[in-house]
C-alpha cells in the first residue's frame, strides 16, 4: 500500500481538494454543517483565508484534511468562546479544525497519523506556542495516544450533535511523543521535516 505524504496546500487545486474533503465528511456523511454551505461541491467559511490548509495524499489521490487557523490582527480564534479563560497575554496561539479524512481510508489511522505529524512541524513553522482544537471525547482519546498532549480547557457544549469540548496543547510538548508514532508509520520525510522545524 503506497505511503500518506502530507503537505501544506498551497495551489487552487489542492486547496479545491481539501474543501471537497470536507464537503463529503462535514456536509454529507456528518450533517454538521448545512448543505447550502456547499458551493461546486466545495465546503469553506471565513476563516478560510486566515488558515494553513494541509493536504494528505496516498499517491494522487486526496484522503485526507486539516487547517490551522491562525490568530491574526487581533482577530480571536473561534474556539475563544468556549473558553474558561482567555488565552495567555504573549503567546502565538493556533486553531487545529476541519479534520476530515475520507471514508475509506479511516481503517489503519495512517491518514491521521500523517496529518498530525505535518500539523506539528506547521505550527513549529508559524511560530506557534499553543495549539487549541474543539473535539468529542473518542478524538480526543485518540490524539492524546498519537502524542498530542491535549487537555481540556473548557466545559462540553453540545457542538456537531455530539458533545464536544475546548482543549490545548504547547506545542514544544508533542515533538518527543509524536516521533515514536510517526516512525511506525514510516514516512522518513516527515520525521526528516520534524527534525529540522525543532532546530
Amino acid at each position: 500500500m503506497s505511503v500518506i505524504r502530507c503537505h501544506e496546500a498551497r495551489s487552487r487545486a489542492e486547496r479545491a481538494a481539501c474543501a471537497r474533503l470536507r464537503a463529503d465528511v462535514y456536509v454529507r456523511e456528518r450533517g454538521w454543517v448545512p448543505e447550502e454551505r456547499v458551493t461546486n461541491g466545495s465546503e469553506a467559511d471565513g476563516d478560510d483565508p486566515r488558515s494553513v490548509h494541509l493536504l494528505a495524499t496516498r499517491g494522487f489521490e486526496p484522503v485526507g484534511t486539516v487547517r490551522l487557523i491562525l490568530r491574526e490582527d487581533g482577530r480571536p480564534l473561534p474556539c475563544e468562546a468556549l473558553l474558561e479563560e482567555a488565552l495567555p497575554s504573549g503567546r502565538a496561539a493556533a486553531e487545529v479544525s476541519r479534520l476530515a479524512v475520507a471514508r475509506h481510508a479511516r481503517g489503519d489511522g495512517a491518514v491521521l497519523i500523517a496529518l498530525c505529524g505535518r500539523l506539528y512541524s506547521t505550527a513549529v513553522d508559524h511560530g506557534v506556542e499553543d495549539l487549541y482544537a474543539i473535539v468529542e471525547k473518542r478524538l480526543h482519546r485518540h490524539l492524546v495516544g498519537l502524542g498530542f498532549p491535549f487537555r481540556r480547557v473548557g466545559p462540553p457544549r453540545w457542538i456537531y450533535e455530539s458533545w464536544n469540548f475546548p482543549v490545548m496543547m504547547e506545542v514544544r510538548r508533542a515533538r518527543a511523543r509524536l516521533l515514536p508514532v510517526l516512525a511506525m508509520q514510516g514516512d522518513q520525510a516527515l520525521l526528516e521535516g520534524l527534525d529540522a522545524s525543532a532546530a
